[in-house]
């Protein structure tokens, strides 16, 4: 969301990789910029700097705007940046790097730009060891939900009611 409409996110990215990470209507090509960052760890250094401190605000702000008493935040390299102290509870959605392999492969990434992104994160046996909760996403989307479904009733049960 960030990349795509945030002006001054657009003028750095332009400032950077000049027109090449933009498409002809003038949109963010995510793919390109993925392409860049996924094979250059400067770069994508750079990009995480620009892009991260952003996207943080932004979940603070809906975390303090809401008076919900339970908000889920997703964030995909949460232990990579070291970001867990910031929540009650942390899960990983855990699949083997074979399994993200093959998703990525059926997503239209090359064998390279699969195992490039893999290779930028966190081992998923890792993530699992760190996280309070782990799911499981080898199964179907039914199976999914009906585990999120159990822990969210299963936490909701724990918390203090008003």
């Amino acid at each position: 969301e960030i990349l795509g409409t945030d002006q001054t996110v657009r003028e750095k990215l332009l400032g950077r990789w000049k027109i090449e990470v933009f498409d002809e209507r003038g949109i963010v090509d995510k793919r390109r910029i993925a392409e860049i960052v996924f094979n250059e760890t400067r770069e994508r250094s750079w990009l995480e700097g620009v892009l991260h401190p952003l996207i943080r605000e932004a979940w603070r702000e809906k975390i303090e705007s809401t008076d919900q008493s339970l908000f889920v935040v997703e964030i995909p390299l949460l232990f990579e940046n070291d970001l867990q102290s910031h929540f009650v509870r942390t899960i990983s959605l855990f699949a083997s790097r074979e399994l993200q392999h093959q998703r990525l492969l059926e997503r239209g990434l090359s064998d390279h730009q699969a195992n490039a992104r893999i290779d930028s994160q966190m081992a998923p046996e890792r993530k699992a060891e760190l996280a309070d909760v782990v799911l499981l996403g080898s199964g179907s989307h039914e199976f999914l939900e009906r585990q999120v479904l159990l822990f969210l009733n299963a936490f909701s049960e724990k918390q203090p009611q008003p």
